[in-house]
């Protein structure tokens, strides 16, 4: 149960106005928002009941004693009626009184559903990430103390960061759908449908799922996780839209100059009147809620088109940041040092060599900490830069951090990870780069160059 400091916490992560006001009427708690209300309210008259500026049509704001209502209500301003607003008004213990809870209600259900949504989530994802700084900043500490610690404490430290880190990335997809607070980087919306083809398929069905992954790239620039989790919804909607037979297809294309589309078809399948509205009305499971709000975070649209050459299919449009990401790519100087990059993720592994080789690295490949920790030692003196995950087998990146340190001549180190910087608690860590994962060529190569032509 959340005690009161937290729940005024909650109730100034909303976007909507809240306030409480005493026996009299007097405003004596406002969240944000509300502050913000107050603000448009004549000089002084705030300091009045709440019924002298905010009132209905009959003159009234509070209903009879423990009722509770809703209505609508003018802000009055210069003595007459200023801003037309919805209010549910509602009874509100105070000092040991019966005062009012006032809350202004968005005009659009959807977007008042999708704020309760993130505003939830700020709260649970501000909670879990200070006990996660706890951990992964303590498991840091211990693996920072180098070879010298036993070989299973040093493995139980590193079984208590990896599941830090796996927490993390869940903190992180419950900030997703905060737009005032989310990771930017370039995101290739082939290869979001690329890594989510497994879950997909799982989640659909092999045999009634196919995927169209482009050749070409097609960028935009928002979160990662925000958009695999847009992913993740749509993919539920195919499945359950697919209950009575039919087949779906998914692909990615360029819309225009300034546009791409990810778009999901169903084979065999009419969807009602209903079924169409409920997309963007319902908030019983039949809605996209999560979809609609993270377009909004990223000046997107949902669509739901006929389909010309299928039946009914679902259109997510994003503006296109592929002409930027070139632009970047071209900006982004040839390097010809050499890289100890470790990554366990064959796939990642793979194309991280050979996009870094195409730029004109020299670049030493390692797929856990022991072959890694072997490498460092037999090539440190033509080392420029140790990429490295940061949880791996055998050892952990920190550790080949350590290492790294301990030894001259020192190459620079760039950890890759889950979590943001704001987990490295551990006052030794405080010149370490972290790139947060999930990365693109592009941003990938502006890291490691900015890294290597730092003084």
């Amino acid at each position: 149960m959340m005690n009161k400091k937290d729940l005024e916490r909650l109730l100034d992560q909303l976007d909507e106005p809240v306030f409480g006001c005493d026996e009299d009427g007097i405003v004596v708690y406002a969240n944000r928002a509300a502050a913000t209300l107050l603000g448009e309210v004549e000089e002084g008259q705030d300091e009045n009941p709440a019924d002298t500026w905010l009132q209905g049509d009959d003159g009234l704001l509070f209903p009879q004693v423990g009722e509770s209502v809703e209505r609508d209500v003018w802000l009055l301003r210069g003595g007459g009626r200023g801003r037309r607003l919805r209010v549910r008004v509602s009874p509100w213990p105070y000092s040991g009184a019966l005062g009012w809870a006032v809350h202004v209600k968005s005009l659009d259900p959807q977007a008042d559903r999708a704020a309760g949504m993130q505003a939830i989530a700020r709260l649970i994802a501000e909670q879990l990430g200070e006990h996660l700084k706890v951990i992964i900043s303590n498991a840091s500490t211990g693996l920072m103390g180098g070879p010298s610690a036993p070989e299973a404490e040093a493995q139980r430290l590193r079984d208590i960061h990896a599941a830090g880190q796996s927490a993390a990335v869940l903190q992180r997809q419950l900030t997703a759908l905060d737009a005032r607070d989310r990771t930017r980087a370039y995101v290739d919306l082939g290869e979001l449908l690329n890594d989510a083809t497994p879950s997909l398929r799982a989640l659909i069905g092999e045999d009634r799922l196919r995927l169209d992954v482009p050749d070409d790239t097609l960028m935009v620039t928002g979160d990662p996780d925000a958009l695999a989790m847009l992913l993740d919804e749509l993919g539920g909607w195919l499945r359950d839209a697919l209950t009575a037979g039919g087949e779906a297809r998914m692909w990615a294309v360029a819309h225009g100059d300034d546009h791409v589309r990810l778009c999901a078809a169903l084979i065999g399948v009419t969807l009602s009147q209903t079924d169409r509205e409920r997309l963007f009305t319902s908030d019983d499971g039949g809605g996209l809620t999560l979809a609609l709000a993270v377009l909004s975070a990223h000046g997107g649209r949902l669509l739901l088109e006929p389909g010309a050459r299928f039946g009914p299919t679902l259109t997510v449009e994003l503006p296109s940041a592929s002409r930027a990401a070139r632009t970047a790519q071209r900006e982004a100087r040839l390097g010809n040092e050499t890289i100890l990059l470790v990554e366990d993720e064959p796939t990642t592994l793979e194309w991280m060599t050979e996009s870094l080789r195409r730029l004109g690295y020299r670049v030493i490949a390692a797929d856990n900490g022991i072959t890694a920790s072997a490498l460092l030692r037999e090539h440190r003196a033509e080392l420029d830069l140790v990429l490295t995950d940061v949880v791996l087998p055998g050892r952990s990146g920190l550790e080949l951090y350590a290492e790294c340190r301990a030894g001259r001549p020192a190459p620079r180190v760039l950890l890759m990870s889950g979590y943001s910087s704001d987990f490295l608690g551990d006052p030794h860590l405080t010149d370490v780069q972290l790139l947060q994962k999930p990365v693109g060529p592009t941003l990938l190569a502006a890291a490691i160059r900015e890294l290597l032509d730092r003084p």
